[in-house]
């Protein structure tokens, strides 16, 4: 933050909470809090559902992979309107204040991923599941929207679980 900038800084602040707050209620709201009477019987949406927000899905990890796909339109914007362009590039900004690489990033962070997986699986031998967010209740006896081990699982346990119930629904 800029030197006597410090209102600016405090809004940040609040506003970063708040961000928070509001998160960690709907965390709460969607996987921990009890299921609501009428709907228990609620199925996931069907495909002509899912396939738009498989769009948007794909379209969130492009962009954050190659943010320049979005960067580039606008630095024609900043062209029309004779204000200052960015240094683009397909893998984020080259240069000046808020230069940064998305793709490297990622890259760098998928990388720490799969080492510390492939690290705490040779040392412990086998994935370790914990309850959590039970309060001392067995999760079976839990009522709740998803069960406390679920909300860590490790993307690959992930979709292993949810092609056994794609082929569990088409068989």
């Amino acid at each position: 933050m800029e030197q006597g900038y410090v209102l600016v800084a405090i809004l940040s602040l609040a506003g970063s909470v708040l961000t928070l707050a509001y998160f960690a209620k709907m965390l709460h709201s969607a996987f921990l809090g009890q299921i609501r009477p009428g709907l228990e019987n609620v199925t996931e949406a069907p495909r002509v559902m899912l396939l738009p927000m498989g769009f948007l899905a794909a379209g969130c990890v492009v962009t954050s992979l190659f943010p320049g796909a979005v960067l580039a339109p606008l630095n024609a914007v900043l062209a029309e309107l004779n204000l200052a362009q960015l240094d683009v590039a397909p893998w984020g900004i080259n240069s000046g204040r808020g230069a940064w690489n998305a793709t490297l990033t990622a890259l760098l962070a998928g990388i720490a991923w799969f080492a510390s997986h492939l690290l705490l699986k040779r040392l412990s031998g086998k994935e370790r599941v914990t309850d959590i967010h039970s309060c001392g209740i067995p999760p079976e006896e839990l009522n709740v929207r998803a069960n406390p081990r679920d909300i860590y699982s490790t993307p690959s346990s992930l979709l292993r679980r949810w092609r056994g119930k794609q082929s569990a629904s088409g068989a």
